[in-house]
């Protein structure tokens, strides 16, 4: 619930040249339109309707509006009261905020945010002896104040209700910096992502796997319930896809749960694999292992290239396994990227880098701009080097940047802390933004100095642990990459995406997508270092045809050959030239001629 202050004092001008009630209005727009319609959010709102003369106070103290309950769908009606509001009578903060707490819902978390720009005319009771009183009722209820252009008896107020419920106090002294303090005092709801690829139902046995064309680039599907118990709980799902000769295949799979804050304390483990069912087929595997799971998992798998002894059949069969008890009882919805690459030429590449190199603090080079993070890799916010950015984060959510960088450049960047809706005072020894890092293949990227913690002015370091080199992977003298530890993961050029994700690893709450969560800012900067290097090149992958028909000569021939065969003996003289046959009749006539004068000579002796 937000209760707005109409009183008559929001008449006067702002720090930015307004008066405070177009300010709040100004800001309310902002704030409401910003949260979405799909927000739960409420409103009430205090004064504007009586005047201010002695006689008018039992009904200025009365002058309360409940726009809307705390509920979605209501943001036009909100909007629309805020532009219709006239500063006038009294301010009766109390019995605001009793009728605030009276609209929250019963059960879960409830919170406040109270504008206001004075003290509280409709007293006694002392207002922060209401925060308090509702606070011993029972109700789990957080009040966040906001003073606007406040003197410092009503800043004391305004601070005494916050302190009574466990909340904050910010000043604002003009429309967008009020704007801004909305947005941190208020809770939110998690964003997250939905799957829209098309969805290839997985094979449940190696004998009838799901086949995955060759011009699929994308897929999502979802793996079955684990059966067994704690870490040998599993369940595997199987693939085939075709790999022609010379071709290397990379396959990575990428879980897509909703968020969740970390459930460490009640236990339950995640592995997730991508295998080759032949491993004379698999040059390498990257797992992902989690026994508190927050964020979301990747394992990738790295074929070796198509034709070599014991990888020469034209399909690649493949595994995505789920291993563990984590939520074992429910599917778990992952998605898929294929890559294909043909036979590399590694002439004049660079050897694969064996150490790992600190590339050290990367400075901005202006103040952060605010910015709404992506939610996948598909719609990740665009960093421009050097240049920061700021956003709001809530536990257990994601966000997705991405920063192009060239072969042999290195990603690095910092991130730090601003503010927090409780002003860092409850956040647990386990808090922290961690960021992950993949590659176009969506490949995970193991970066240094990933986790920063949840404290007042913390601040962090990170980056890839290497330059971007292809033969990190590919090259060497064996052919496997590197031998630094996770180096041999910095392989590809292109577009790198850098995941930024709040968790809370001893918290045991659970949420979903309706529980209104505390609010964090951070800011984050990212670079890339170095000078680009040549990739190598690809041959182009020969794919295998149908094998072409006889020629039309030798078919014809062939025919004529099978014809002859099929005759009958009879019909022999039927293929002799006739010019053979005509001569054979007159050697059999000049025969008959001869025999018959030797008859008649012997009857004349």
């Amino acid at each position: 619930m937000v209760v707005f202050d109409s009183s008559g004092s929001m008449i006067t001008n702002d720090a930015g040249g307004q008066t405070r009630i177009d300010a709040a209005k100004d800001a309310a727009r902002t704030f409401i339109t910003e949260a979405g319609d799909d927000a739960p959010l409420g409103l009430v709102t205090y004064g504007g309707n009586t005047g201010e003369a002695p006689e008018d106070e039992a009904a200025g103290c009365q002058d309360i509006t409940v726009v809307t309950p705390p509920e979605a769908g209501n943001s036009e009606k909100m909007i629309a009261h805020m532009d219709g509001l006239q500063p006038r009578g009294f301010t009766p903060i109390g019995e605001s905020l009793r009728k605030a707490a009276a609209e929250l819902p019963k059960e879960g978390q409830r919170s406040i945010i109270l504008v206001s720009d004075g003290v509280a005319t409709c007293t006694p009771p002392p207002v922060c002896d209401v925060a308090k009183e509702l606070k011993e009722q029972g109700i789990d209820l957080v009040i966040n104040t906001v003073g606007f252009n406040v003197e410092p008896e009503a800043q004391q107020e305004l601070q005494c209700i916050a302190d009574a419920t466990g909340g904050t106090y910010a000043d604002a002294s003009d429309a967008d910096s009020l704007a801004k303090e909305l947005r941190r005092a208020a809770p939110r709801a998690y964003n997250a992502y939905e799957s829209d690829l098309e969805e290839i139902e997985s094979g449940k046995t190696e004998g009838s796997p799901a086949k995955v064309d060759r011009d699929v680039e994308a897929f999502s599907t979802t793996l079955p319930p684990t059966e067994g118990k704690r870490y040998s709980a599993e369940s595997t799902t199987f693939f085939t896809t075709p790999i022609a000769e010379g071709e290397r295949v990379v396959i990575s799979a990428n879980t897509t749960q909703e968020p969740s804050i970390n459930n460490f304390r009640k236990g339950g483990s995640l592995h997730l694999a991508v295998r080759s069912v032949e491993l004379s087929c698999e040059l390498d595997t990257a797992t992902d292992s989690d026994i508190a799971v927050n964020q979301y998992q990747t394992a990738t798998l790295y074929s070796t290239q198509g034709g070599e002894e014991g990888c020469d059949s034209d399909e690649l069969a493949f595994t995505i396994e789920r291993t563990g008890d984590w939520k074992q009882d429910e599917e778990l919805g992952v998605e898929v990227t294929i890559t294909r690459f043909g036979e590399p030429n590694m002439d004049g590449q660079p050897d694969p880098a064996e150490e790992k190199t600190e590339p050290g603090h990367i400075t901005a080079s202006s103040d952060p701009a605010e910015v709404t993070p992506g939610t996948w890799f598909t719609n990740a916010t665009e960093l421009t080097p050097q240049q920061p950015v700021r956003a709001q984060i809530v536990p257990g959510e994601t966000h997705f940047y991405r920063i192009p960088a060239e072969h042999g450049q290195q990603v690095a960047g910092t991130v730090s802390m601003v503010e927090e809706a409780e002003d860092f005072e409850n956040n647990g020894a386990g808090d922290a933004l961690i960021v992950t890092a993949y590659n176009e293949a969506r490949a995970q990227i193991d970066v240094e100095g990933s986790h920063t913690t949840i404290q007042k002015d913390s601040k962090n370091d990170f980056s890839y642990p290497a330059p971007i080199l292809f033969a990190n992977r590919y090259g060497g003298s064996n052919g496997n990459g590197s031998v630094g530890l996770g180096i041999e993961k910095v392989w590809q050029g292109g577009e790198q995406y850098i995941a930024v994700n709040y968790e809370q690893f001893h918290s045991e709450q659970e949420i979903d997508e309706t529980t209104q969560l505390p609010v964090l800012t951070y800011d984050l900067v990212a670079d890339v270092l170095g000078d680009p290097v040549p990739e190598p090149t690809f041959a182009p992958v020969k794919l295998e045809t149908e094998k072409p028909s006889k020629a039309p000569e030798l078919a014809t021939r062939d025919n004529a050959d099978n014809q002859a065969q099929s005759k009958d003996d009879s019909s022999f003289f039927s293929a002799i030239p006739l010019p053979l046959i005509g001569g054979l009749g007159l050697l059999v006539l000049l025969g008959l001629i001869i025999a018959l004068v030797v008859v008649i000579r012997s009857l004349n002796r």
